[in-house]
């Protein structure tokens, strides 16, 4: 009986791309990595919504791993705690409006996840492309300006919101505001303003609790210090690092 429509829903533990935490396996501590669904992506056919009912996986990398095979996807930047996902809540919304779009169902499955920290639901078709290629851009202008500019990153980028027991996953937009407001250069200023911008076609809503302010729906890789790039190799292989210079900004930032 084929659908006309499909939604995914992993639910399980999460860090985003980080292989050996991605649906932990609490029985036998198998993990579906990264590499794993990439390489699983292409059989599955077009998905309309994709979920996270897990911990930390609202990243930019995530959301570029299934451009092109899904509309849209949602998960929290945070930890999941008990509640996650309210499963009865959003379906039984789809019950009662079938022709639901995929944004909706998007929308209304962040929604329902009211007892969580963070939440929110994002576009991963060509509205995503905007912003990977001004996060491109931006790695470009922020490279370029390192050497006059490395206090004032290191100021901004200690300012960004982060999350728990993830220091390395900083709030996207957070950063770009923080160094927009501390670097004079015009150029990364106007990088950093198209960052911002462009978050209005993709993230579709987005929730956090109070003490979560600076969270605004994407998260993306950002070691802080070299005791932090846990896993850099690896992170080397994913989509989102080979088809922008986030990476060589990275590689420069901290050597």
């Amino acid at each position: 009986y084929p659908a006309d429509h499909y939604a995914l829903y992993f639910w399980g533990h999460g860090w985003n791309w980080h292989p050996g935490y991605v649906m932990l396996d609490d029985t036998d501590t198998d993990t579906l990595d990264y590499d794993e669904t990439k390489a699983a992506i292409p059989s599955l056919g077009f998905i309309d919504v994709i979920g996270y009912d897990g911990c930390n996986m609202a990243s930019i990398e995530i959301l570029k791993l299934w451009q092109g095979h899904a509309t849209a996807l949602t998960g929290s930047q945070e930890y999941v705690g008990w509640d996650g996902l309210e499963y009865d809540v959003f379906l039984g919304q789809l019950k009662t409006n079938p022709a639901m779009t995929a944004d909706q169902l998007a929308i209304a499955s962040s929604q329902s996840a009211a007892n969580d920290k963070t939440w929110s639901a994002l576009a991963v078709d060509g509205r995503l492309t905007t912003l990977v290629t001004a996060v491109d851009q931006w790695s470009i202008a922020l490279k370029n300006g390192l050497a006059a500019n490395k206090k004032k990153y290191a100021s901004a980028f200690s300012a960004t919101k982060s999350y728990w027991q993830a220091p390395m996953d900083k709030d996207l937009y957070d950063m770009a505001f923080e160094i927009k407001a501390r670097v004079s250069d015009p150029n990364i200023q106007t990088k950093s303003q198209a960052v911002m911008d462009a978050f209005a076609g993709v993230v579709l809503h987005e929730r956090h609790v109070t003490n979560y302010a600076g969270s605004h729906g994407i998260t993306i890789y950002h070691p802080s210090t070299k005791n932090q790039k846990i896993d850099f190799a690896y992170y080397l292989t994913l989509d989102f690092s080979q088809q922008t210079n986030w990476d060589e900004f990275l590689k420069a930032y901290t050597p």
